[in-house]
């Protein structure tokens, strides 16, 4: 019976007019001549369109601060590189937040070193400054700060001290976060590094792809040192990420997401049958890009959309910060638990997600369900995009906060305008 609630919860979507994503189709903003720009260059050779990378590099930190950002094929990739940087290995240790994805536990294992998970702290979904301290002995290395959901951690300048004192590197992990500030500073900028993941989940989509910012010389010699012995992605990858940008720049409105999942499940259906490799159904891992030691360039029709995305920013901006506020005038009049730091007039909050913790057995989630593609939601487990996080290390009953607010947290997508943000909200009276 289980099994069957869940099949039937996967095809809802197929039925319904309006369906939404946590992710919007780049149609909304590229023209005609954008999109045959893209398909030009999907054939271009990192040699041939590098002074293209080298434009999205230079546009990008010119958004960050003073130092430089450099580009891999995803945001796993590029924290590998940095734990490379910092010359992690054997018997290290590496501090990170549980409510995380695999892939930050998958890059510090990679290079050797321990996954040492600390709990969070429910006003802003990153790392509890307490259990940072205590975890903290002669084996760590690195600390691995999250910026959840654009929200910048409240306890970024405590730990950047702790790491002083004891000799510790500090990355920011702003996978989930782009131009947010605290105290009138960057995130990405505070620490000695930070990644970024611009796959098409993120603040910034490039479909897949990532890359690392510093202002230290000697860091972002080493990574331009590691990206120049790098693979790039050979022809037949290279028409599979752009068949997905097709795909998704067609299909991935409210309007038409009905037909996106109509398509995932038929490639599904023929890969499962028949053994067809599509790029369209399990798209990461057939790309490879779940194995961290393949690092790879960032294909050069990717750094365009980044150009473009980057170029379209304050708009898309403009229109989160609208929704963001709408939502918060609704949840913090409600019953409903915000993060405290919603409300914290110190942070420049430019949220990827808006985030609700629903006690009220289910109301909101029961309001969500026939609008919103749950499955997507951050973060229902310790540890997601795996199957089981004790493969990674992690121990149930280790990170209580975090166990708590799995169970109940929702996501709301902030990314459409407002003829589709009205019918996704409607109905939100709480009151």
């Amino acid at each position: 019976m289980k099994r069957l609630i869940n099949i039937v919860n996967l095809i809802k979507p197929i039925f319904k007019e309006f369906f939404f994503s946590f992710t919007m189709s780049h149609i909304s903003y590229l023209n005609k001549c954008d999109l045959n720009n893209i398909k030009k260059l999907s054939n271009y050779s990192y040699e041939k369109g590098k002074n293209i990378i080298y434009e999205y590099e230079k546009l990008f930190s010119s958004k960050m601060g003073s130092g430089k950002f450099v580009s891999f094929s995803s945001g796993r990739i590029s924290l590998y590189v940095l734990l490379k940087c910092f010359k992690v290995e054997n018997n290290d240790e590496v501090i990170i937040q549980s409510s995380n994805c695999s892939a930050v536990a998958f890059a510090v294992m990679m290079n050797g070193a321990k996954p040492i998970y600390v709990d969070i702290n429910p006003k802003d979904f990153g790392p509890s400054f307490e259990d940072v301290k205590r975890k903290i002995n002669s084996k760590t290395k690195v600390i691995v700060i999250q910026h959840s959901f654009g929200i910048p951690s409240s306890s970024i300048f405590q730990i950047k001290n702790l790491c002083k004192k004891n000799n510790i590197f500090l990355i920011e992990d702003c996978a989930l976060t782009f131009d947010s500030k605290i105290n009138g500073i960057s995130v990405g900028t505070i620490g000695d590094a930070s990644f970024f993941s611009t796959d098409n989940s993120k603040p910034i989509n490039t479909i897949i792809g990532g890359g690392l910012y510093s202002e230290s010389p000697n860091v972002i010699d080493r990574a331009l040192q590691i990206r120049d012995l790098a693979d790039e992605f050979d022809e037949f990858d290279l028409k599979r990420i752009y068949k997905r940008f097709s795909f998704e720049t067609a299909y991935l409105t409210p309007k038409k997401y009905r037909f996106f999942k109509i398509n995932l499940y038929f490639k599904a259906g023929l890969n499962k049958l028949f053994g067809f490799d599509t790029a369209l159904y399990q798209f990461s891992t057939d790309l490879g890009l779940l194995n961290i030691t393949k690092v790879k360039k960032m294909p050069v029709f990717l750094a365009q959309i980044g150009i473009y995305e980057l170029k379209n920013w304050e708009s898309k901006k403009e229109i989160i910060l609208k929704n963001y506020s709408k939502l918060l005038h609704i949840f913090e009049k409600s019953n409903f638990e915000i993060p405290d730091s919603y409300l914290n007039k110190d942070l420049k909050i430019i949220p990827h997600r808006f985030v609700v913790f629903d006690n009220s057995k289910n109301q909101l989630n029961n309001i969500l369900k026939d609008r919103v593609n749950h499955e997507l939601f951050w973060f229902k487990f310790p540890l997601v995009a795996c199957l089981d996080p004790e493969q990674y290390g992690y121990v149930y009953g280790s990170c209580p906060n975090t166990e708590k607010y799995n169970k109940i947290t929702v996501n709301i997508p902030l990314i459409y305008d407002d003829k589709y943000f009205d019918k996704l909200t409607n109905n939100f009276n709480f009151n």
